[in-house]
Formats: structure tokens, sequence, C-alpha cells
């Protein structure tokens, strides 16, 4: 069978749709709320403190491993906030937990729903954010997160000077025609590698290998902070690493940065010798500058061989220089078949979207194959630039008609005819103006590509002729935008020229033969120069009709109303 290029036909398609089934009719979910406070403190009367969302994560995990028989940490879901999804009932009421300091824990009953609302086509909203929290558990506990996605540590691209592409996943809830789906999409970002700034530096000055006395010129300086501002760091000099951001660089090297110690002496230390006193390391790299790791104005140094970049944390994509965002776009924009297996082996991964202990507690089951749908190919459209094609449906058959019997009906007919084949005349003759042309206040700007290189007449607008008698009806851009869009309906779609109004308009039982208005030549002609000279502003790839000439400080001349 042989399918004409211009005739639509079915075709099959894969969609990354995955079916959500329901097992046990019976399933209920309970949703509790958590509220986590500190502890108050006799010592912190009077003084409020902020729990971070870290605390919170720390704190609930706390909680379920304090008492796993009452708050058994397979069964629930959290959301990261302040709301748990069980399959099973919790206690309520107040707990005391202790981590880097107290805390007070409050649970408390929200809600109960059972899952049989989700074979119903109206699913609440509530069902589906415990749904989506519950599908988010499994990937959260062994990948990395960042906003609605989820990447692999061990799939990625290097993208130079510490930055690389992780390869993951979007997933979410929907409802469809054929019910609710899990869809899974490509996704790829990039994150910090876990590497120590010592080799973030070789790698961004392109240096084979460090030496000691190393020392940063201008320019390499400029480039080492433009790569390490904003990135996050742990510091290795210490029993217990922290997390810092660089702020930028010191502006000495180690060896020439001098502080003072709050101490009764006040003595006066280099790094070099503050970091052997107190921690016993050396500092090899004296003369590279130390990080600046302070925050709320103060400053911090730290020589960069004691800093290494935290990884697993996302990269601002707006930090990447041409070179790597384009090599991340490409990463990025992956071609059908690559995002095709990436999906499928999402879906069937350990860590995906559609396995997990909980999912079997509520009876809830994912088919690991794409929902197969059937589209449609459109035919290509019909384009009819100019004449080169005739307009209209094909005559299926020849015949004879008595038309020409009806005097009346034939002169309307031809005079309609002309009419319109000589509108599409005029259409095509319109005026083509030159990129350098710009009468005096304009409105809206000439768009130079389509008039003068491309030659297709755009859309431009001049104000009114400041010669013209004011009659109460000056040209607004209001007035202008309502004549563009009249004259592109009339000229079906095409741009047109808007000229300067006319002086007076003559009735028609007035008006005269309409002399014919000067062209390029016939003025470059009254002005005395040389005759068959190229117009002013024409252009090679499409000849000028009419043309419109202007010199610098004279008064343009009127061009004709469409």
């Amino acid at each position: 069978m042989q399918i004409s290029p211009s005739a639509s036909y079915p075709i099959k398609l894969l969609v990354n749709h995955f079916s959500v089934r329901l097992n046990n009719a019976d399933a209920v979910i309970f949703h509790y709320e958590i509220a986590i406070a500190i502890a108050p403190d006799k010592k912190a009367q009077g003084r409020a403190f902020q729990v971070y969302k870290s605390d919170s994560l720390s704190v609930k995990r706390q909680l379920f491993k304090t008492d796993p028989t009452r708050f058994p940490s397979q069964s629930t879901a959290y959301d990261g906030d302040k709301n748990i999804f069980s399959t099973v009932r919790l206690p309520t009421g107040l707990f005391r937990v202790t981590t880097r300091q107290d805390f007070d824990v409050t649970v408390t009953l929200q809600a109960e729903f059972s899952l049989n609302a989700i074979a119903s086509p109206n699913v609440s909203r509530n069902v589906l954010h415990a749904l989506d929290v519950i599908l988010r558990e499994k990937p959260s506990a062994g990948l990395i997160v960042s906003g609605r996605g989820f990447y692999w540590a061990d799939r990625g691209q290097d993208l130079r000077m510490g930055v690389q592409a992780l390869d993951g996943f979007i997933q979410g809830l929907r409802v469809t025609e054929q019910g609710l789906v899990v869809y899974v999409d490509y996704s790829a970002m990039a994150f910090c590698k876990n590497m120590p700034i010592i080799d973030v530096i070789q790698d961004t000055l392109r240096l084979r290998q460090l030496d000691e006395n190393v020392t940063l010129s201008g320019k390499q300086r400029t480039q080492t902070e433009g790569a390490l501002r904003g990135l996050p760091v742990t510091v290795n000099h210490r029993v217990t690493p922290q997390k810092f951001t660089v702020q930028g660089l010191g502006a000495h090297d180690s060896d020439g940065t001098r502080f003072t110690v709050d101490e009764p002496e006040g003595r006066s230390f280099s790094v070099r010798e503050y970091f052997l006193s107190e921690y016993g390391r050396k500092i090899k790299y004296g003369k590279l500058p130390c990080l600046d790791l302070g925050k709320n104005g103060r400053s911090n140094y730290v020589p960069m061989e004691f800093c290494e970049i935290a990884g697993g944390q996302r990269f601002p994509k707006q930090n990447l220089n041409k070179y790597e965002a384009k090599e991340l776009k490409g990463i990025a924009m992956a071609d059908p078949s690559r995002r095709k297996d990436s999906i499928l082996h999402t879906v069937r991964s350990d860590n995906g979207p559609c396995v997990g202990e909980l999912l079997s507690q509520c009876g809830i089951s994912i088919e690991r194959s794409m929902t197969q749908v059937t589209g449609k190919v459109l035919q290509r459209p019909e384009l009819t630039p100019a004449r080169t094609r005739s307009v209209g449906a094909p005559v299926s058959r020849v015949g004879r008609s008595s038309i020409s019997a009806i005097p009346r009906l034939t002169e309307s007919l031809t005079s309609r005819t002309s009419s319109a084949s000589s509108a599409k005349t005029v259409s095509r003759s319109l005026c083509l103006l030159p990129s350098s042309y710009r009468p005096p206040r304009m409105i809206f700007p000439i768009p130079a590509v389509c008039s003068s290189t491309s030659s297709i007449c755009g859309t431009c607008a001049a104000a009114a002729d400041p010669d013209m008698p004011n009659d109460g009806s000056p040209v607004t851009r209001r007035w202008v935008q309502h004549a563009e869009v009249a004259v592109r309906h009339r000229v079906r779609g095409r741009h047109a020229v808007l000229p300067h109004p006319p002086r007076q308009q003559r009735r028609p039982e007035e008006a005269g033969p309409v002399p014919r208005e000067p062209l390029v030549e016939d003025q470059r002609e009254a002005r005395g120069e040389q005759r068959g000279a190229l117009p002013w502003g024409s252009h090679p790839r499409g000849p000028l009709q009419r043309a419109v000439h202007a010199d610098r400080g004279r008064r343009q001349p009127p061009v004709p109303w469409v």
C-alpha cells in the first residue's frame, strides 16, 4: 500500500506514561502533621531559634530510630517539611528528641483516606499528593535529590573545573483517560564534583602540575575566583568536617596574610604560622591566595589545600561558561532512542519510582512498559507564494454553464475579479524601505532584515506629517495598531507599510486624474544627478517597484495609501 506524502495516516507512538494499578481496594493511608521546635532553654529565654530543613530531616530520622516499634520507617513517607504519610497508625502527642540539641516534636493526625479513590477519574488532590510523596520515598534514599529531579552520582560526564553533568529523571502523577499514570522523563543537570581545590585550579588554568612556589597572575587570579566563587566546600584540617561557601580569594597569599588573635597578648600570626601552631598542618603552597569562607561580613581565610568541593551540590547554570553550557545542553537534549533507553532503565532500576516496600504495603503496582497510543501524521500545508501556484480546489469535471446569459451577474463578477486581481498586484508592489531609512518621530521600528535584506515588505509606521493641520484626530500609537491590524486583514496576513495620513481627502466626484508619483530616477534627474545609477536603498535580491528616497534634513515625500 503506497501512501501519498501529502495524505494523513495513523502511526503508533510510545508515551512515557506507566499505568498505576490498585491491587488492594481496602488500603488506607494516614496523614500526620509533624511540628518540630527547639526545646526551651533557661539560658536562652526570650530568644527565637529557626529550625532548618536539614534539622527537620535529622530529627525525624532520630525519632523513628529511637522507637522503631511505634514509628516504623518502612511504612512511612516524609516530604521533608511537616507531612508524614503512613500505611499504619502512628502515636500522636509531644515527643522529646535529642540530636545536636533538644527538640520538641508534636505529631498530629490530620486525615485518613482510602486508596480506592484512585480508580475514579476525579481523584482528589490530597490523594495525589500522598501518592507522590510515597513514590519519591524510594528514589530519595539512594539518589541525589534536586527539586523534582533525581540524579545518579555514578552516571555523569565531566564538564571541567570541578563540574559534571549527571543523568537523572523527573517523575510525577497524572490523571488521563486511561486512568492514573506515572510519567517519567529524562533529565540532566550540572553538579559539583567531590575533588580538592588544588585539582580544580590545575584544571581551570590547564596546568600540568603545580609547583610549591607557584603564583597566580592577575588574569589567572580572575579565572580562579570566577570558577570558585559560590561553590560549597568542606575543610579537612578539623576533626569534624564543616561545610562553607566560597566568597572569594584573599588579597594576599598564605605567607603574606596576617591577623591578630583575640587573646590578652594580642599576638599577630601569619596563616602559615597559625595552622602550624593550632592544627599542626604545614602549608605546601604558600604563594597561593587563601579562600575566603566567611559570612555576615566577617572574613575567614583558609588555605586552598585544606579545602575540598562538597560533591552532590547543584552547580548554578548561570555560572557555566558558554562552552560548558553548550555541552550541558547537548547532553540534556538527548535523541529519542537514548531518551527512551534512559527512561526504561530508570523504571526498571532498584532506585526507580516503580519499586519499594511502601508501594507493596499500599497495594499499588506500576507497569514497567510504556503506554502505546495511536497518533496521526498530518498532511503538509499547501503554500502559495505570490502567483507561483494557482489557488483553489481542483476542478473535478469540465462543463459549460449558461451564466453568460445573465449580463448583470457577469458584470458584477468581472468587476469583483478585476478588483481582486488589482489588489493582489498592489499588495506585491508595496514600498520597500532600506534599513537606514528612519522617518522622524518613528512610532514602530522598521524590521531591517525583512525590508532591506530579504526584500520582503515589513510592518512599519511613522508619525503624522508635522505640516498637516490639526483636525482633532492626531495619529497615536493605538491608531497605528488598529490600522496595522486592518491592513494585515485586508492583504491576508501580509505585512504592509503605513504611510503618513493624507493632507486632504477629495470626494470622488471632485477628484481629477491622479498624478503619477515621481520615482527615484525622476527625483535624481531633477536634482541634476546622473541618470541610470542604482536607486539608493535598492537591493539586488529583489527589484524595487517603488522607492522612497529621503535626504537628511529634508521632509519625506508622502507615501500613497494602500
